[in-house]
């Protein structure tokens, strides 16, 4: 849902930090990407750990690249602020890719710019895992059980067509 909102803004190069092996986000990252037939440049992908600390240092190794990307996916809202923390204290850089995250913590609110993410249904996933858990200490089934359950754009100022980026 991140990468195809950013794709319908017009982004054809979009960077994505996060985790990478064996991660539902970034599979549907690739996946629409090829779906749109947009290059997948593996200069662009940046494998990190879940940290504000680490969407800083990755955002940093983004702005040195010769070719930059116009759209950032951040794997979570944590990942997504400390990237927009590196651009706001290097603002000499003149580039201001749009950045979108995942998860809607409450502090995607009050980043500057606001965080364009995607709100996951906590209650949904609470109430279904405590379902499972039930169900299982009662006999029930046994097996791996695997749902995904839809998320909700929330649609703030982190994000904008490439032509009004100033770059």
């Amino acid at each position: 849902m991140a990468t195809q909102y950013l794709i319908s803004l017009g982004h054809k190069r979009i960077a994505y930090i996060g985790s990478c092996k064996n991660e539902a986000r970034y599979d549907g990252f690739i996946e629409t990407l090829s779906r749109h037939d947009l290059v997948i440049h593996p200069e662009y992908l940046t494998e990190v750990q879940h940290t504000e600390r680490d969407g800083f240092k990755a955002m940093e190794k983004i702005c040195r690249l010769p070719e930059l990307p116009t759209a950032v996916y951040c794997a979570n809202d944590i990942i997504a602020i400390g990237a927009l923390k590196y651009l706001s204290t290097h603002r000499l850089l003149h580039y201001r890719p749009s950045i979108i995250g995942s998860d809607d913590i409450s502090e995607a609110q009050n980043t500057d710019p606001m965080l364009t993410t995607i709100r996951v249904p906590r209650m949904e996933m609470g109430r279904f895992a405590l379902y499972l858990l039930m169900d299982r200490l009662s006999g029930g089934h046994s097996a791996v059980t695997r749902v995904e359950l839809e998320g909700r754009l929330m649609t703030r100022t982190s994000c904008a067509p490439p032509s009004l980026q100033t770059q």
